[in-house]
């Protein structure tokens, strides 16, 4: 353990001393003008230089070249080979998220700032840095960079099934420009998926021949190995057949062979499952083969047969009834899904999303309906009797209830007045009495006296009362009844 302990210290000292030297990067210039960027110089002698580049952005390649044909040899330093990469990143991509922003930022770009503090690279840096900033900050007010275009927070809202079939359509470019065209090809389906898929906007169209491109592309790799595959098998059994039963190769060759086919096989019960139309192939399985060339040349086939052209102008027309939607503007909206069928006389591509702008632009109609409703009933410019009647209303039942109120009020009077009077008359002595002085006594009654006088005048008023309260009363519901009989 010690000594392998040992061995990863020393593998781990020796990778950072060459650590400077695997990031240089040199140019080799040629006198034809020709320049090999980001290459490696491997070994010289005088008459020849060996070097490794990379081929096509991607692939590794060497070569050596004799040095009659070498113009120049750049040797570049450790800051010019790392700042190449990120010199890519503007223009930056599209759809780019605020946290993209940030991260790149800070995890990409201020490294190498603090790694090389004043040299000219740390000031291009820092100007991309600058630019990111600014560009997130445009982001995070709604932005959203489409297409190399900047567009607004508003058509960002207004335009959001077309942006999210962009994102659809840029990933499916990218997937074929990393050798993926089987790939490609399934993500194209959630281009043209039934329930989810996008094939309404005019994004949907332009990949269409992007999509043939990529079709066209695999079609010519299922060829060649359709081509190879009878010869790869009878090879494969032939070399098995040869094998000695008793050799441990035989054995091990047939088991790693039986291996192979159960994960194709897997593999392919798991796409079914998940419904991936472009299923994976095996080079030695025929109909793996043949399966996936006719997916290929039916989804070919039923592209190129569409009418682009009005396919255009119905997507135009579903597009910008999406816009007038958002907008809540009920007349173009409706007249927008009008003309997407009518003028093209194509069935609509993505049944459940017409369904779903039918359906918002109905509940617009019934929102628009009801305040039309509100308006003529409680205060538009020429029917302001209705509101003039309801409010008269609204006054004669307050009055009518302040009326019902007094009776009540009048009521409980009454019987208070009569309960002091039968609390006062001489028949009725009083069941308790109590010693006092005189001199109270005769103040008492002299009280009594002065306060009975004014209990009996109003006792008398107090009869009057309920009737006077009821004839108001009549009254009040009597010019109620005319006044509700006067608006009807």
């Amino acid at each position: 353990m010690k000594h392998r302990c040992n061995r990863l210290l020393l593998g781990s000292f020796f990778a950072l001393l060459t650590l400077p030297t695997a990031l240089r990067a040199d140019v080799v210039v040629m006198k034809d003008g020709k320049k090999y960027e980001e290459a490696k110089i491997l070994s010289e002698t005088p008459e020849t230089v060996t070097f490794s580049y990379v081929f096509m952005k991607k692939f590794p390649d060497q070569r050596t070249e004799p040095k009659a044909n070498v113009a120049q040899i750049i040797k570049q330093k450790p800051e010019e080979t790392e700042v190449l990469p990120l010199l890519k990143l503007v223009p930056t991509a599209d759809l780019l998220t605020a946290d993209k922003y940030e991260s790149l930022i800070q995890d990409t770009l201020r490294p190498f700032v603090a790694k090389y503090p004043g040299t000219p690279q740390a000031k291009q840096v820092e100007d991309i840095i600058k630019t990111l900033q600014a560009e997130k900050e445009k982001v995070v007010g709604g932005s959203l960079k489409m297409e190399g275009e900047w567009i607004s927070s508003d058509m960002v809202k207004r335009d959001a099934h077309s942006i999210e079939a962009y994102r659809v359509r840029r990933d499916v470019k990218e997937l074929a420009a990393d050798g993926k065209p089987r790939e490609a090809l399934n993500e194209w389906q959630k281009m043209t998926d039934a329930e989810n898929g996008f094939t309404d906007t005019l994004q949907y169209v332009k990949a269409i021949p992007e999509v043939l491109a990529i079709l066209d592309t695999y079609k010519k790799q299922l060829d060649s190995m359709l081509l190879a595959q009878p010869d790869l098998d009878r090879r494969r059994k032939d070399g098995l057949t040869k094998m000695i039963d008793s050799d441990p190769l035989k054995a091990r060759s047939e088991s790693a062979i039986a291996a192979e086919k159960d994960a194709f096989k897997a593999k392919q019960a798991e796409e079914k499952l998940s419904k991936v139309r472009f299923t994976s192939v095996y080079k030695y399985d025929l109909k793996s083969l043949q399966d996936a060339m006719k997916v290929v040349i039916d989804e070919s086939t039923k592209l190129r047969a569409l009418d682009l052209s009005k396919l255009t102008m119905q997507n135009e027309a579903l597009v910008a009834a999406a816009r007038y939607l958002a907008d809540g503007n009920v007349e173009q909206a409706e007249a927008a899904l009008k003309r997407s069928t009518e003028v093209t006389g194509l069935r609509a591509g993505n049944p459940k999303s017409l369904q779903a702008m039918r359906k918002q632009l109905a509940d617009l109609k019934n929102d628009l309906k009801k305040k039309q409703q509100a308006k003529r009933t409680y205060g538009s410019s020429g029917n302001t009797g209705a509101l003039t009647n309801t409010t008269t209303t609204a006054a004669t039942d307050s009055r009518v209830a302040e009326a019902l109120e007094k009776a009540e009020k009048d009521k409980a009077a009454k019987k208070e007045a009569k309960a002091s009077d039968d609390v006062t008359t001489p028949d009725k002595p009083a069941t308790k009495t109590t010693k006092k002085s005189t001199s109270s006594s005769k103040g008492d009654d002299t009280k009594k006296s002065s306060a009975s006088a004014p209990v009996e005048e109003d006792s008398g008023l107090m009869k009057y009362l309920p009737i006077a309260g009821g004839g108001l009363l009549a009254v009040l519901i009597a010019v109620m009844f005319f006044q509700k009989k006067k608006k009807v």
